[in-house]
């Protein structure tokens, strides 16, 4: 993957090597949490008042404009990380170099197809380990998972469905694997080996979703979390492995869309859906 050097240019010798940076791994490692911050801070911010205010005054199409909040809180985070990058000194073609942005090949196709297999037999193993094998040896009886509140929209309006299906192709994965994939994750690569870079970018990305998951129980977001890793682990790795920042958004869009397309079907259905979205997360 291709990497900028200290003149601007980019690099295209190969990332990760331990002696490629003179910089300080708590420095890399605090400009990626710094970047998650920002990223999630302000929009958060914006997004509660215009919903104070669209509850408030209550204007035609508050609807749409919630909407569109909505939309602009994931445009932010494509415009930290491309604006990072371009305070950094690239220009845009640098830019599309550095993150990797490529047509994906049929090839790419079929290993987001496995990946997402491999994450989902992972996600499962991990999420009964975390709410019914540990609690159980630890004495505590099994434990519930935080629910990410954006999916009520669905339970709520089923109708929605083909709209959640597309968000997720269109808005959040390309915003999410923007910045913690093409961005930070690439950042880390700068100054880690291959294996460090992807934990800590995945860890930084389950983190961030605390804010989905806000006014819940502790243990339970607690337990999310570590779920949420193992997708996380997923976008990471067929990133690096392809190069091409495309690739995992693909697979972050088609994951999310399954687990709305799952909850769309218990919902009508009249199942349970919160083991569901809580088992494979998004």
């Amino acid at each position: 993957m291709d990497r900028p050097s200290e003149s601007g240019a980019v690099d295209r010798d190969g990332p990760g090597r331990s002696d490629a940076s003179g910089e300080s791994a708590f420095r890399v490692v605090g400009i990626a949490v710094v970047l998650a911050v920002i990223a999630l801070l302000v929009p958060t911010v914006a997004l509660g008042i215009v919903v104070a205010v669209v509850l408030a005054v209550d204007p035609p199409g508050a609807i749409a404009v919630l909407g569109l909040a909505v939309v602009a809180q994931f445009a932010w985070f494509i415009a930290v990380g491309l604006g990072y990058l371009r305070r950094r000194g690239l220009d845009w073609t640098q830019i599309k170099a550095y993150v990797g942005v490529e047509r994906p090949s049929l090839r790419d196709l079929a290993l987001i197809l496995g990946t997402w297999v491999a994450m989902l037999v992972v996600a499962g193993i991990v999420a009964t380990l975390v709410t019914e094998v540990l609690p159980e040896l630890l004495g505590t009886g099994s434990q519930e998972t935080a629910e990410n509140q954006s999916l009520d929209i669905i339970e709520e309006n089923p109708e929605l469905v083909g709209v959640g299906i597309a968000f997720m192709f269109l808005v959040v994965g390309p915003a999410e694997e923007t910045l913690f994939r093409g961005v930070i994750q690439s950042r880390l690569r700068e100054r880690f080996s291959v294996v460090p870079a992807i934990l800590l970018a995945s860890a930084v990305f389950a983190s961030a979703h605390v804010v989905a998951l806000a006014g819940q129980d502790p243990v339970a977001v607690a337990n999310t979390i570590v779920i949420l890793f193992v997708p996380s682990l997923g976008f990471g790795a067929l990133y690096e492995y392809t190069g091409n920042v495309v690739v995992p958004t693909l697979l972050h869009g088609f994951h999310n869309s399954m687990i709305v397309l799952a909850i769309y079907v218990t919902t009508v259905s009249g199942a349970e859906s919160a083991a569901i979205a809580s088992a494979l997360g998004v």
